[in-house]
This record gives C-alpha cells, structure tokens and sequence, in this order.
C-alpha cells in the first residue's frame, strides 16, 4: 500500500541494517542525481494542486521488533527524510516533530546515527537567527565531531542538505542541495504542512520481504544480492599489470618479467599478509591495491616535467588521487608503468624493514605506511568487522614518499641516518601548511631532490650546496641554520638543546622564535636560547599557552606591541598552540620577532614597561593607545563577555579587533554582537564616546541586552531610555528613536525634513564635538517632533 515518511515514523522506526552501504546519493560525484530528485521531490511539494505527484516507486525490506528494516530503497529513504528534517527546521518545528524525527536511524555506524540524533535536537532559533549557511552553522556546533568528518554518509546527508559548488558546462552552479532549492523560499511553511498531510504528494510503496526460511533482514539482503562472486578491482588490476606492454606494437614484451610479476605474489604479497594477518584479517586486495595506486600517484608527480597545475589536469593524477569508484583498466598508467618505477618497487619492498614510522614528538601517532584494514568491532566467534582501509592525509602523502625515497636509495639500512632523514622530513610537513594538493605536491617534489641526501641530510643542509624546490623555504632555512649548529663547535651542547626545544609538542620541530633576536636573522646565542627555551617550556603545554599563563602573556603582548597593525585584525586571543605559532610566533605579516624575543627572555611578564605606538597620525596614535592601555592594563580581557561566546583569551577564541562601517569593534568572527569601541573621547582615559555618552545618569541603557564591560556596552545596537523614549545607537553611529515595537520610527509625509531621512534619527557622524547635555537636548526635540 501507499505510505509517507510521516505516517510511518509516527508508527515505528526505520533502521537501516549495517550491512548497507553507506548514503551513496550524498557522494561528491552524485550531483545531477540530487539535482533530478530533490527537484522532483520539491516541485511535488510546490504544486497546490495536487496532480504533481512524486512517487518514489517499492521499497523493499522487512517489519521485525518493530522497525522497518529497508532492504533496497534505504537511499531515497535517507533523502527524503533529510527534507523533512530541512523543513522542520526553516519552520521551526523541529522540537514538535523531534519525537518522529528521530525515529529514523543508521546502523551502519555509531557516527552517523549520533548525528542523525545530534540533528534532531539542533537549536533551529540559532540557526535561523545565525545568517549562516546550514552546513557552517551544523558544523560550527558544539556535538559536531571531527570524526564525522571521516563518516561518508554523514558527508554525504552534509552535501545533499547543502548542496556543493560544482558547475555544469557552462560554468552555472548545479542545484544539488536541499538550501540551494529553499533557502530564499518563503512558502517552506505550506511545504511542511503537504508534507505531514494525508494526501502527502510524496509516497512510497513498501514492499514486506520476510520470508519464513530467512526470517533476519541480513540474511535477506545476502540472498537478494547473491549474483555469484565477481573479480575485485585488484584482482583486475593485477592481471592488467601481469600482462602490460608498453609498446602496443610487441605485445609479447611484457613489462614484468617472470620473476617480478612473482614477485607480485608471492615477496610483495607477503608484506601486505604480514599486516594484515597481524590483526586477524585473513585478505590483502584491498590494502594492496591502495598502496600500489599511492605509490603510482607518487611517481607521477615526482617524475613528471609538468608544473604542480598541468600535473593536477592528468586524467591519471586525477584518478590516483580523487579515485574512480571502479577500476576500468590501466588507461593512462603508461607514463608510470615503466622500467625505472618496477625496478624502485622492486628495491623498496625488498629493503622495506617495518620501520617505525611516526613523528618524534609523538610516538604513539603511528603512520600506517602499509594500509590497513580498519577494524570497528568484533563480531560473533571473535570475527573482525572490516569497515575499511585507513585513510592518508596530504601531510602523509608527503612522508610516504619520502621513506620510499630513502629505502629505495639506501642499500642498507642505517637507523641514525634514517631518523635524522625523517626528522628532517616531519619538521617540514608539519610547518609548511601542508593541507592541499599544491602543497603536497611540493613536497613530494622537494624529498624527490634530496633523495640522494637521505643518507647524510644533516651535512648536506649544513652545506652551501643549493636547493632548486622553493617548497616550505622558511621551514628548510630554519633546518639548514640547526644543522650548521649541530655540524658546528659546539654540536654536543646544541644537539641536547635543540633536540629538547623540538620535541616539546608545542613547538613540533618549529623552534625559529628561540633562535632569532628581533628580527627574521637567525642568530647563534646558546645563552639567549636556553633562557628562551626554560621560559618557553614555562608558558607552553603540549597543546596551548598554559592556562596561568595565557591572560598575562596576551595582556604583555598587547602591552609591548609597536605597531597597530599587531592589535588590529589579528587572532591574537586564540591560545592554542597552532594559533600562537601561526598568528604570533612565526608570523611575518605582520611580524611579532620583537615582542616574542622581550616576552621569552623577560623575567616578569607583569613588569614589562608599555610601549606606545608611534607612527601614524597624531589623533590615530592617540587612539590606539587607548585601546592598548584597555585592554594591556584593565580587567577588560578578564571579564566573562556574552555568555554564549566563552572567554575571550582561551584556546580556540576567534575574538579579534575589526573595523566595521567605520566603527572600530571587538567580537569573535561571524558572530551577532560585538563590543563597539566608536569615536574616543580624547578629554578622558581610555573611554569611548558611546559609552561615555550613555553613562549619564538620566539615561537608562537595557542591561539584559547591553551588558558593559569596563565601560564599553557589548552589542553592535545599545538600546536606552530616556525621558520616557526609547531609542537606539546603532554601529553606524546614528540614534534612531524607536516605536512601540522597537523598531526605528518612520517619517510620514507630514514629517519630512531636509537630509531626507526616512527614520527619526540624530547622525552623530556630524556631531563630533556635542557633550552629554548636548546629546540629551537633541534626543528630547527628536522625540517631541515626532509626537507633533
């Protein structure tokens, strides 16, 4: 019979079983199949007719312990539910409809069935009040973890709610996502409602498949699917690369000879059985075909003559790195398929030793330089459940290549050289924002230089001797000045102190700021660094400026700070590690070498003397005093502002000095509310005119909106009475007088004057020198002539 998502979640749950794929209609590829179904389904819900009808055809499945179990249709399923869900929230009636909402649930992962529970209980007033893009706002919140980042179906649910930035052939965004279809529709109230009625235009039939001799929907499913085992994509694979020739005209020269294509498996085969085996897996296609296509991405780019773009434009870079859902033949490989690249796998897999591969700061942080099989839990009679293969990130795509490279061109293995090789290796990846394709191109390019370095890169960096790749120039300068230290006179006491400062986790290998006095020159003073290095490891934690420490650095910073552009614009609140080296540390736009070497090599931080910035004009230097001095020497830093931003100096703040319509304002990023700083008022001690204004006794600002901090009100609009009126002062620096409802009140005909302006309202831009008296006089004749 004929049933609605609505009808049927009122009744029972729907779980998908955890033998089903993972929500395929959400993946990155898919986007003219979103783009037909989620048009179809919303055209249903626009048609007030009723004949546009949408029907999503049989879903199969079974009714068992009560929760339909859907066998084949769980993708239409998943979509249409994610509509409801949509609608729910633009109309906010996602509290109401949360009892039926949740019903829905995944069992493929504990991942996507807490965020479909995490989904129904979101804050929809927030989200509707935020301005932000539904996929920011879900992935901004508090319950969203970064391991849903890893979950393709939550990724994929993510792309279909929002939809992608992919363009047709004529360079016009495809409509796949449920926002880009509703978000400036104002009718998403009558689509609930059709939606939740009994004539829903959108319905399904449901077909019940239990059968008496495979009463669990598993079972079910296997026997529906069994169509006889085919050829994985590896096997394919391997009996292409078995029989490669790479010239079409003698088919019968083969690239593998008899004794490599063995090896394939046999030697080769019995490294990938050795890890997996190691963790009662009992199969190896899968890993090893992910190591194969990893390494032959690698080649290419390291090989190639193209720059990083003409690289990314090869059909085969593109399929090694995005990756084809399947594998159709070894179109394309020819550029890798050679002589050189079997002989490189050939001394790789036979010098390979199992070394341990993982950065020295944290050993336990282990890189699966062979793949492997992910386990997620132990089923019946202790058998593994196989979810998948792990993943590689941009930075271990780079490491990957560079333990090819030293295996590949040693001989022998040397413990000593290899780990001053890859410690070498892991302090570039780690501080060169290695997060992109470019960027690890880059650096596979860089390590592909210096393979031949690998067995005495120390010496080679303390050398003169040139490095073409400009990849991470400022990380590999920093490495070349250590290493004629450690090469130097006094290598015995360097090595100890340097080998310290880089192994603390704050640092990660990046220890410039302790080398350096008050510029970007490297300079060799093993006294300065040792004050530097004990006051360093005083402040610092493995993860953040230590939280005894964070108020009273960042008050110092701002204190010595001699240039505005330090204060302005700058994340400089956020006291996590990756902040405080990026933003402050390491930053040369601008640069804090100054201030960092007074912070590191000052006994008190509290008795560091204010510095005054001096350039610019003389009202604008004036000005950033006064900021300075509020936030260097009041409690201004200390106070808790609006409670739902937390505190402004803790790890992760997005606080930041910004110029907003010419107003100077405080606020964390793409936030509602800000402190608003205005015009200073140069007769008093860091005090601001709109602040100052409003201090009078007479006025009456809303405290449950305006709270004040210091003196300065927090919001971009302060709303006061006075006289028995109401009014508001704007960023904009204009006082509007409000209605009855709080709303700005309009000029009628009768009321015109002669700026034109469409509100009662007093432009305080033009008013630069009236005083508070003044101000009360222009707010009484405001409201007396719009009661005229």
């Amino acid at each position: 019979m004929f049933q609605t998502l609505y009808n049927i979640l009122r009744q029972q749950r729907i779980e998908i079983p955890i033998i089903q794929r993972d929500y395929a209609q959400g993946r990155e590829n898919k986007v003219y199949l979103r783009e037909r179904l989620l048009g179809k389904m919303i055209k249903a819900l626009q048609d007030k007719s009723g004949k546009d009808t949408l029907s999503l055809d049989f879903v199969y499945g079974t009714n068992e312990h009560g929760a339909m179990w859907p066998l084949d249709g769980q993708q239409r399923l998943t979509t249409l539910w994610l509509l409801h869900w949509y609608l729910a929230v633009r109309t906010n009636n996602l509290a109401s409809a949360e009892g039926w909402l949740s019903q829905f649930t995944y069992e493929t992962r504990t991942t996507s069935r807490d965020f479909c529970k995490s989904l129904c209980n979101m804050d929809t007033e927030a989200f509707n009040q935020s301005g932000m893009k539904l996929v920011d706002f879900i992935k901004d919140q508090t319950w969203f973890y970064s391991k849903y980042k890893q979950d393709p179906t939550i990724q994929g649910m993510l792309r279909t709610l929002g939809g992608t930035n992919i363009t047709n052939s004529e360079n016009v965004d495809i409509q796949d996502g449920i926002e880009e279809f509703l978000a400036d529709d104002n009718n998403c109230s009558e689509y609930w409602e059709r939606l939740l009625a009994d004539d829903c235009p959108i319905y399904f039939l449901f077909k019940d498949m239990k059968d008496e001799n495979l009463p669990l929907s598993d079972d079910l499913y296997i026997k529906m699917n069994a169509r006889g085992k085919q050829l994985t994509d590896f096997e394919n694979f391997k009996a292409d690369l078995i029989g490669y020739a790479p010239n079409e005209d003698k088919p019968n020269e083969k690239l593998f000879n008899h004794k490599t294509a063995s090896l394939i498996d046999n030697e080769w085969t019995d490294v990938f059985w050795k890890e997996a085996s190691s963790k009662g897996i009992f199969k190896v296609d899968d890993i090893y075909y992910k190591f194969l296509r990893r390494y032959f991405l690698d080649r290419l780019i390291a090989t190639t003559s193209r720059n990083v773009q003409e690289t990314q434009q090869i059909n085969l870079y593109q399929d090694l790195y995005k990756g084809k859902e399947n594998y159709d033949g070894l179109k394309g490989y020819d550029e890798v398929l050679t002589s050189e690249t079997i002989n490189s796998l050939e001394k790789l897999f036979a010098r390979w030793n199992g070394a341990k591969i993982a950065p020295y700061w944290e050993e336990t942080d282990v890189f699966a330089f062979i793949p492997e099989y992910v386990v997620k839990e132990t089923g019946k009679d202790d058998e593994h459940t196989v979810v998948e293969v792990s993943s590689i990130s941009q930075k271990q795509r780079a490491v990957f290549h560079a333990v090819c490279c030293y295996f590949e061109y040693n001989e022998i293995f040397n413990k000593e050289q290899f780990e001053q090789w890859m410690r070498f290796v892991w302090n570039v990846v780690e501080n060169s924002s290695l997060n992109n394709e470019e960027a690890m191109i880059g650096a596979i390019r860089l390590f592909e230089e210096l393979r031949s370095k690998s067995d005495n890169i120390l010496q080679f960096l303390a050398s003169d001797e040139k490095i073409r790749s400009s990849f991470a120039a400022k990380q590999v300068e920093e490495e070349r000045f250590k290493a004629k230290l450690l090469c130097g006179k006094n290598r015995e006491e360097w090595l100890k102190l340097i080998r310290e400062a880089e192994e603390m986790q704050f640092f990660k290998g990046n220890i410039a700021c302790l080398l350096r006095y008050d510029s970007k020159e490297f300079v060799e003073d093993i006294e300065c660094f040792k004050v530097k290095l004990l006051h360093a490891s005083t402040y610092f934690d493995d993860k953040e400026v230590r939280k005894e420490y964070a108020l009273s650095l960042t008050k110092a910073l701002i204190r010595i700070a001699h240039h505005w552009e330090q204060l302005v614009e700058q994340y400089i609140y956020d006291t996590s590690a990756d902040a405080w080296k990026e933003k402050i540390l390491h930053s040369t736009n601008p640069n804090y070498y100054k201030e960092v070497h007074t912070l590191l090599t000052a006994d008190n931080l509290d008795e560091l003397d204010f510095i005054s910035i001096e350039d610019g004009e003389r009202d604008w230097v004036k000005s950033a005093n006064h900021i300075k001095m509020l936030f260097a020497e009041s409690k201004f830093l200390e106070e808790e502002p609006y409670y739902r931003y937390g505190k402004i100096v803790s790890n992760g703040s997005e606080w930041r000095l910004h110029w907003t319509a010419g107003v100077l304002t405080f606020f964390p990023y793409r936030r509602n509310y800000a402190y608003c700083f205005d015009w200073i008022d140069t007769d008093s001690n860091y005090s601001f005119r709109r602040n100052i204004m409003l201090s009078h006794p007479n006025i009456e600002v809303d405290s449950d909106v305006n709270s004040c901090n210091q003196g300065i009100f927090w919001n971009w609009r302060v709303y006061f009475n006075y006289n028995g009126n109401s009014f508001m002062w704007g960023y904009d620096n204009i006082i509007y007088l409000l209605n009855r409802i709080n709303e700005p009140k309009k000029r009628d005909s009768n009321h015109k004057n002669e700026r034109d302006d469409k509100y009662f309202c007093i432009h305080m831009n033009e008013l630069p020198d009236i005083s508070q008296q003044g101000l009360l006089i222009r707010l009484t004749h405001l409201a007396e002539e719009a009661s005229m």
